[in-house]
């Protein structure tokens, strides 16, 4: 089963989204993201909402391994 983070960085890669704009989006660093990538670090609650938010996806994304986008 996929963490959070690898759903996150799954979700990225399949619609060519870089790491740096998304550190921005969020409000961190490009080097916490690398950090949370390689889990040295968990996302926060605010980082996943503003991720869901912005990508339209709902917290069901992170319940199983689809990829599905929006719907889950």
């Amino acid at each position: 089963m996929m963490t959070v983070e690898e759903k996150v960085q799954e979700y990225l890669k399949l619609n060519g989204i870089s790491q740096k704009y998304f550190a921005e989006l969020i409000g961190i660093s490009p080097a916490n993201l690398t950090a949370t990538f390689n889990g040295k670090r968990k996302m926060k609650a605010h980082e996943l909402i503003k991720f869901c938010e912005h990508y339209g996806v709902t917290l069901d994304f992170f319940k199983n391994d689809s990829m599905g986008g929006a719907n889950g």
